[in-house]
């Protein structure tokens, strides 16, 4: 069956939402957000028959070069995302920081919510981050002869990732409008 073509989706429309550790659910637009994936070891076991020798490919009609090695899924690796966004006066992620110190860890385990929207503002794939915390932030680099950005980056350590399928569910809505650029008076 033909599907009908579509265009790949940019990478510079997402957002993150933060939720569960966190005191309030942070929802941010950030510039830049690398380091996504899942990972796991992988075990390899050489299969033996009941003689105690090892099985050649050539008896599971593979070639007759080298012994039969079966590949196992092992554990999950967790994994990290790093990402950077303008410096405003949100605290909510500082304050994440603050609760991780001076409680459980079990408590600021949060749900992490990555959007990516298509060029109409719709919602076209989501990741959703488990079991996330708070491994490093930092402010912005400080110069005196520059007119740059401040630049707030942080990482996130989560447990398991997964992609959800979006596509006529509720979380198929448009993006949720950036904070209002304050305007000139006449």
């Amino acid at each position: 069956m033909a599907t009908a073509f579509e265009d790949p989706l940019l990478s510079f429309q997402f957002s993150i939402e933060i939720s569960g550790g966190i005191t309030v659910p942070a929802t941010a637009w950030f510039t830049d957000l690398s380091g996504m994936g899942a990972e796991q070891d992988i075990i390899e076991y050489k299969v033996y028959n009941a003689t105690g020798s090892t099985v050649k490919p050539t008896a599971l009609g593979g070639s007759s070069v080298g012994d039969w090695v079966q590949l196992i899924h092992g554990r999950r690796k967790p994994g990290s995302i790093t990402l950077k966004h303008g410096l405003t006066s949100d605290q909510s992620f500082w304050e994440w920081r603050e609760k991780s110190l001076n409680t459980l860890s079990t408590t600021v385990r949060a749900t992490a919510t990555i959007k990516m929207y298509d060029r109409a503002g719709m919602v076209k794939a989501t990741w959703m981050l488990y079991g996330a915390v708070l491994e490093k932030i930092s402010g912005p680099e400080f110069k005196a002869d520059s007119s740059d950005i401040g630049i707030e980056e942080m990482t996130i350590r989560f447990a398991t990732i997964n992609r959800i399928t979006v596509g006529g569910s509720p979380s198929n809505s448009p993006a949720p409008s950036p904070a209002p650029t304050p305007t000139t008076r006449p």
